[in-house]
Formats: C-alpha cells, sequence, structure tokens
C-alpha cells in the first residue's frame, strides 16, 4: 500500500516486479478503501508504504533486503556471520554476463557466490523477446532466461543473493572483502 507519487512505493514495486512476486498494489491516492484498511492496521497514511505478507505481518518502508527476508529470497548473510564464509569467485551482478560467469566458476567447482542489487536477471529480464543470445535461435524471453540461468547456477553449487548492493572494495587477512548497502560484507580468496 501506498502513493503512486512516493519513490519508496516505486522501489519496493520494482522490487516485486523484477524478483517475480505475485502482489497486489494498493494506491493511497486512488482506492477509497485504503485508508480503512490502513486504520484497522493502526497504520497512518504518512507512515506508507508498507507491505502486508500472508495478511499478518506489516513492514512499513521496508528496504528490499528486509522485504526480500520475508518473502524467503536468498539475501546476503547477517553481518556477524558474514567472516565465515569465504567465497572462492564473487560475482557483481546478475544479468546474462554475471549469470554466465556464476555458472562457468560453479561447474568448474569454485565455491561461488552472485551478487545482484534488485533482481536476478538485470535488464534483460525485462525484455520481452531476446534474440541475439547464443543458444536460442528462435528468441526467448529475458525472464526466461534469467530463470534458466538461475536453475543452471544453482545446480553447480552457485549462490544468488538479492537485495545486495556492493559499495566497496578492499582487503583483510589476504582477502578481498566486498562491502555491502546494508553493512555487511563478503569474502573471498
Amino acid at each position: 500500500i501506498g502513493s503512486c507519487f512516493s519513490p519508496d512505493t516505486l522501489r519496493l514495486r520494482e522490487f516485486a516486479m523484477r524478483n517475480r512476486l505475485p502482489h497486489k498494489w494498493f494506491d493511497l491516492e486512488q482506492d477509497e478503501r485504503v485508508e480503512q484498511l490502513l486504520r484497522s492496521l493502526n497504520v497512518a497514511p504518512e507512515d506508507t508504504p508498507v507491505v502486508i505478507w500472508h495478511g499478518e505481518k506489516v513492514l512499513r518502508n521496508p528496504t528490499n533486503a528486509e522485504l526480500a527476508r520475508v518473502v524467503g529470497l536468498p539475501v546476503p548473510a547477517p553481518v556477524a556471520d558474514a567472516a565465515k564464509d569465504v567465497y572462492n569467485l564473487v560475482v557483481v551482478g546478475a544479468g546474462p554476463a554475471g549469470l554466465a560467469a556464476s555458472v562457468y566458476g560453479a561447474s568448474d567447482g569454485l565455491n561461488t557466490v552472485t551478487l545482484e542489487r534488485i533482481a536476478a536477471g538485470g535488464q534483460a529480464s525485462t525484455s520481452s523477446r531476446i534474440e541475439n543470445y547464443l543458444g536460442f535461435p528462435a528468441g526467448v524471453s529475458g525472464s526466461e532466461l534469467a530463470e534458466r540461468a538461475v536453475l543452471q547456477a544453482g545446480k553447480f553449487g552457485a549462490r544468488i543473493l538479492v537485495s545486495a548492493e556492493v559499495t566497496g572494495l578492499g582487503s583483510e587477512a589476504g582477502n578481498h572483502v566486498l562491502r555491502l548497502a546494508d553493512g555487511g560484507s563478503v569474502h573471498a580468496r
């Protein structure tokens, strides 16, 4: 539930659409029933956007990572657990090239993680038809290409984490450290 004029409402709607999460959006300005629904949840209109999960859990303007955790999407580990995993290969971005790198790295036995800010598939996943991608001479939809690549990467053991926005790169104890927007980090050899 949120205003069509709210950047946070737009962000949450885009996150849900790009991750193919079934959802329904109620526009605060267009639907008269929304204010009554918000009152029943003890939420003031100025506290929107809100996400209602399974009619029970009310998230007030959640971050993409908070929403991803609630709906069960793979997200980076909490800060305290991040240093436990040291990956052989970290891929930043889960567009077609990043997903291909994940497949090839994991299929060669590398402990692989792919970090994606919004949704696997990148901008290509929003295309209705891609006709110039290797192996699909008749074309394929962007979302189908992304789904197939995610399945293939998972088959070989690659982890693909959404809401993992990389904001910095450094080193620590002989490893590379990728710093994430939420304060977490990912370590790699």
